[in-house]
C-alpha cells in the first residue's frame, strides 16, 4: 500500500502489520545506542486481507494474517487506491541488517544521520511501496572493562551509555578496543509492500 512515497509512513505500515515480528521497524539513532552486540540479518514476512477500501477518505480496513484487525489512514497522495477491494491481499517483508566497524581515532566525528528513499507502484498497477531508511551512528569509546564485558560510549546525544557484550567472539575482542576509538554502526531497514487479487 502506498502512501506518497513517504518512507516513514512506510515504516509505521510495517509495525502495524507486523505487530511484534520485528522490534521497531522505524530506526532512530537513539535506537541504535542500544544495538552495538547485534551485527548480521534479520528479517520478518506477514500477509493482511483488506477487508474494505474507502476512497474518499483514505482508508483501508485490514485484517492481519494472526487475527489482528485495524484500518490504515492513507494520505490524499495514495496512489491506484482505487485498484484495491476486499479480499485482496497485502504483502509485507522487511529485512533489517546491522553492521558494527571499529574507526581510528579522528577518522570520523560522533554524530548521527539517516537517509531515507524508495520507489513506489506505476499508475494504473496495484498499489506497492519499495521503501529503506538507513540510519548511521558513530559514537566515541570512553571505556572499556573487560571483566564485566562492558564498554562506555559518548553518543550523538553527549551521553555515556554502557553497553554490555554479550556474545562470546566479540566479548573476547574486548582487548584489542581503545578509548579513543570509534565505533560506527549502520542499521538499514528495507521494506517491501506489495498488494494483489486473490488466485
Amino acid at each position: 500500500m502506498h502512501y506518497r512515497l513517504n518512507s516513514r509512513k512506510a515504516f509505521i505500515l510495517a509495525s502495524v502489520l507486523l505487530g511484534s515480528g520485528l522490534a521497531t521497524p522505524a530506526l532512530h539513532a537513539a535506537d541504535t545506542m542500544s544495538m552495538p552486540s547485534l551485527s548480521g540479518i534479520q528479517a520478518a514476512e506477514t500477509t493482511a486481507k483488506v477487508l474494505a477500501v474507502d476512497v474518499n477518505k483514505h482508508t483501508v480496513d485490514i485484517e492481519t494474517s494472526g487475527g489482528k484487525k485495524g484500518t490504515l489512514q492513507l494520505t490524499e497522495d495514495a496512489r491506484n487506491l482505487g485498484q484495491l477491494k476486499a479480499g485482496d491481499v497485502i504483502s509485507l517483508k522487511i529485512v533489517r541488517s546491522t553492521a558494527i566497524n571499529i574507526l581510528d581515532a579522528g577518522s570520523a566525528s560522533v554524530g548521527a544521520a539517516t537517509v531515507q528513499g524508495g520507489e513506489r507502484a506505476l499508475p494504473g498497477a496495484m498499489p506497492g511501496v519499495n521503501a529503506y531508511q538507513e540510519t548511521t551512528v558513530i559514537s566515541k569509546i570512553v571505556k572499556i572493562d573487560t571483566a564485566k564485558n562492558e564498554v562506555t560510549l559518548l553518543g550523538p546525544d553527549g551521553q555515556n551509555h554502557n553497553i554490555t557484550v554479550e556474545k562470546p567472539e566479540l566479548q573476547a575482542k574486548l582487548k584489542d578496543l581503545k578509548a579513543g576509538q570509534l565505533v560506527s554502526i549502520v542499521a538499514r531497514d528495507a521494506v517491501s509492500v506489495s498488494t494483489a487479487h486473490p488466485e
